[in-house]
């Protein structure tokens, strides 16, 4: 074949045939000009192709494994890097220190001593340090010492993530948690923030909880929210019965059914339907009734309404009806 040029002409070493437009291809050691299918691997690197589908393998590492010598594992590929082993079907690692994919059609982009597990079939960590993905499809983007555990779980980023649910993210920061239970769920970033249950969110802050179903808590820090219930931002807001919002403040806790506090401090609504606009310590404890806030505590009852209570405790703006 025209072109046609050994490696190493007059040694049996395997040559390469160059087809005259750019591509060397693997040759038979009797007759290099006959193309033929044989694994590539870094020569004098230390690395090691493994199992009976070897000629499949591509190792340009050093002191790499593709392959497993038990098994007829096919198509490992490692680009470049050291230590680093693709020991399944279809496996792949681009390159860097100590990664290991032990998932069919696992990759690993590149970082140090990321792992996709044998259970994680088409699992992806692109880079990062300690990275662990167990569980198909999940995905790691990078950081470190972040763990996605279910299937089809992406964690963008950050430091010591934990991501145990299906279907659900983790974009980034540190220590967040999404539980076993909480499917389908978001944290975007923060601290140490939890989701527990189905479909709840926490946009970031720090020790934020969104602790059921469809809860959602954007922000803040030390916030909590349940039963489908709604937390803006602010700090040790507590948003814990049915349909109930806290938009912000500090120590607001909205206790009742459809209950509602825009803010202020100290704040609680313990009647159904009752709202509190802002203001400090304030108790609605009527059902129905509103209180739109002021400087001094009140205390409502059923379908009481107080727009502002004066300073002096006597002067009223608005009206105040009791029907007890």
């Amino acid at each position: 074949m025209e072109g046609c040029e050994e490696a190493d002409a007059g040694t049996t070493c395997v040559p390469w045939l160059y087809d005259g437009n750019g591509v060397l291809f693997t040759a038979l050691e009797d007759n290099p000009c006959v193309q033929t299918f044989l694994g590539v691997a870094k020569g004098n690197a230390g690395n090691d192709l493994f199992g009976s589908n070897r000629n499949t393998h591509v190792n340009l590492g050093g002191y790499s494994i593709t392959g497993d010598s038990r098994l007829d594992e096919s198509y490992c590929t490692i680009s470049g890097g050291r230590f680093n082993y693709a020991l399944r079907d279809y496996s792949t690692i681009s390159g860097g220190d100590s990664n290991i994919v032990f998932a069919d059609y696992g990759f690993i982009g590149g970082g140090k001593g990321n792992f996709v597990e044998p259970s994680n079939t088409y699992g992806v960590v692109v880079g990062g340090h300690g990275n662990t993905a167990t569980s198909g499809y999940s995905f790691i983007g990078g950081g470190e010492a972040n763990y996605a555990e279910d299937e089809y779980v992406f964690i963008g980023g950050g430091y010591t993530n934990l991501d145990s649910a299906a279907y659900s993210v983790i974009v980034g920061g540190e220590s967040n948690i999404v539980g076993n239970s909480s499917n389908h769920s978001f944290i975007g970033g923060g601290y140490d923030n939890h989701t527990t249950t189905d479909g709840s969110f926490v946009g970031g802050g720090y020790y934020n909880s969104a602790e059921s179903t469809y809860t959602v808590v954007c922000g803040g820090r030390d916030n909590f929210a349940s039963y489908r219930s709604f937390v803006g931002g602010g700090e040790s807001d507590s948003a814990s019965n049915l349909y109930t919002a806290i938009c912000g403040g500090y120590i607001n806790k909205a206790l009742a059914v459809y209950s509602f506090i825009g803010g202020g401090s100290g704040n609680t609504t313990s009647g159904q339907y009752s709202t509190i606009g802002g203001g400090r310590i304030n108790n609605n404890e009527g059902n129905y009734s509103a209180l739109a806030g002021g400087p001094t505590p009140a205390r409502l009852s059923n379908r009481a309404w107080l727009c502002h209570r004066g300073a002096d405790a006597r002067t009223f703006l608005g009206k105040f009806f009791d029907y007890g």
